[in-house]
């Protein structure tokens, strides 16, 4: 389950600097 999460919010804030950068 930590690892679920952990890799949902990695991924999250990788969409969060992707949408930044645009």
């Amino acid at each position: 389950v930590k690892v679920g999460l952990s890799e949902m919010l990695k991924g999250g804030v990788i969409m969060d600097v992707m949408s930044s950068e645009q």
